[in-house]
């Protein structure tokens, strides 16, 4: 999979997301295992919202989220901000 090669993984929440059983909630197993290599002050995996849904408890417990609701553009800076953050922290 290309998410152990990425410098960030973006996990999108929506109703259909949380419920259902498939390859998100494979992926997002995956994801979080690739983040146990990662050094603990970056950012890898985000959580991110897409509408009102339940967060599974395993990632609210260890992870932030960010919504994109009511406002997409506040949401989508806040992810922005947090890339370039860390890509400025690594030179």
């Amino acid at each position: 999979m290309a998410i152990r090669s990425a410098h960030f993984a973006i996990a999108c929440f929506s109703h259909q997301s949380v419920s259902k059983r498939g390859s998100f909630q494979c992926e997002l197993r995956y994801a979080m295992l690739c983040a146990t290599s990662i050094p603990l002050d970056e950012v890898f995996l985000i959580p991110v919202r897409l509408e009102p849904c339940a967060v599974p408890a395993r990632i609210i417990r260890r992870l932030h989220y960010v919504n994109l609701f009511p406002s997409w553009e506040l949401g989508f800076k806040k992810i922005l901000k947090t890339m370039a953050r860390q890509e400025k922290s690594k030179r």
